[in-house]
């Protein structure tokens, strides 16, 4: 195979490099988490110790009633809503409502127990602790590699 025939493909690798670090170049001095991003898609800490995991994250508004916590196979979703009702000005000309809903599915791990899950909200911040199952093997199964032939 001769270089001539590879000159097409390579030349439009290159192109598309150059575009690229070209992006890169121009979206460099942008932040790369906008501060609007965190009430969109609040960052999520996750941990664990000895006996539990942790999940924390902040949420928009402090009102418990506005958060539902659910597990479905193995999966958590943690949904929230911020409404905003104001009324306002003489003979009450100025009103103002909106509601945003989002939401979180986030994969548990296998020995996870759901059902001593408890959540808490203080100060905007959602904890969720989340007991380990004691009976449930959390070392996995090694699996042997044989070479064939």
């Amino acid at each position: 195979m001769s270089d001539n025939f590879l000159s097409p493909f390579l030349t439009m690798q290159r192109q598309m490099n150059n575009f690229m670090e070209d992006a890169w170049r121009n979206f460099s001095h942008a932040p790369m988490w906008p501060a609007d991003m965190d009430r969109m898609m609040p960052k999520v800490k996750v941990w664990e110790d000895s006996e539990s995991f942790h999940l924390q994250t902040k949420l928009p508004m402090n009102k418990p009633e506005n958060v539902d916590v659910s597990v479905n196979d193995n999966y958590m979703t943690i949904r929230w809503s911020d409404k905003i009702n104001e009324t306002g000005g003489e003979n009450g000309e100025f009103m103002r409502s909106s509601s945003h809903v989002q939401h979180r599915t986030i994969m548990l791990p296998q020995n996870a127990d759901p059902e001593g899950a408890e959540a808490l909200v203080k100060d905007r911040t959602l904890e969720i602790i989340m007991p380990k199952r004691k009976d449930a093997e959390s070392e996995g199964r090694k699996i042997p590699v044989r070479k064939l032939g």
